[in-house]
């Protein structure tokens, strides 16, 4: 399925940065083009020997009203046990989301793709791989923006609070805070690099549920603006939708928020 298509040619910008990131990422949401997206996620685990890789490829697609589509492709390296390792593709458009890779034991079908749609979602509010921060949309990054420190030209950091997360940036289920550094270029996000702390519960060696506390850092890169993203739905025929087994088993707080939310993403 080619589900996929990037141009190659990308729209050329002013070396001079407009005084509001807000107004240069509006001028991008033009049907038919987007950005392509490179991130690197690693979770450190107390008390767990190696560390958990998550790196995702593809590109996120505009419309007039923001990102609503993305193709994405999660590849997974880990030194957990029962860790996710088959590879994850996700595919959004509006209020749909299908995915492929996702087992669930108790999720009985042959098909390869699960759709969620409202009251369930994949992810958080507009989460994309594993950044749970979205710049893409206007209003949070402007709030990424006034919430941070300018420490040289185009790079703010700075580190933003539960209430921020959860009531401006609509994060449900969010860390106590989260740390970021955000560059710009030409006036428009290029790399978000975001980094916390967070809780899970999971089995210890003798099968016991623990609580286990996690260092999460993810390093999203936006290139390519204004390149040409055609994303397009899986096969009706390849498509089940998703529905809960009747005792799901413990999910990690860190893999996937929205799993059992009505958070759409």
């Amino acid at each position: 399925m080619k589900s996929l298509v990037i141009g190659l040619a990308a729209t050329v910008f002013s070396a001079t940065p407009a005084s509001d990131p807000t107004v240069n990422l509006r001028k991008q949401f033009v049907s038919g083009q987007g950005v392509s997206v490179k991130e690197s996620a690693r979770t450190r685990v107390k008390g767990i020997k190696g560390d958990f890789f998550v790196k995702t490829t593809g590109a996120i697609g505009f419309t007039s009203k923001g990102a609503p589509k993305y193709d994405l492709v999660s590849n997974y390296t880990s030194a957990f046990k029962n860790a996710q390792t088959e590879p994850i593709h996700a595919i959004k458009l509006g209020g749909d989301t299908y995915v492929n890779g996702f087992t669930w034991r108790k999720l009985h079908t042959d098909k390869p793709w699960i759709r969620f749609r409202a009251p369930r979602s994949w992810g958080e509010t507009g989460q994309r791989g594993e950044q749970l921060i979205d710049v893409l949309n206007p209003k949070f990054l402007r709030i990424v923006i006034d919430e941070s420190t300018k420490v040289e030209r185009g790079v703010y950091r700075g580190v933003l609070d539960r209430q921020t997360l959860q009531e401006d940036l609509q994060l449900s289920a969010s860390p106590p805070k989260i740390s970021v550094k955000l560059y710009l270029d030409s006036g428009l996000p290029t790399r978000l690099i975001t980094a916390y702390r967070d809780r899970s519960s999971g089995p210890n060696r003798k099968g016991k549920s623990v609580i286990r506390t996690s260092r999460i850092r993810v390093d999203t890169r936006y290139t390519d603006w204004g390149t040409d993203v055609t994303v397009d739905p899986p096969p009706k025929g390849d498509v089940a939708h998703f529905k809960l087994p009747s005792k799901p088993k413990e999910t990690s707080k860190k893999h996937r928020r929205g799993l059992h939310g009505g958070h759409d993403s």
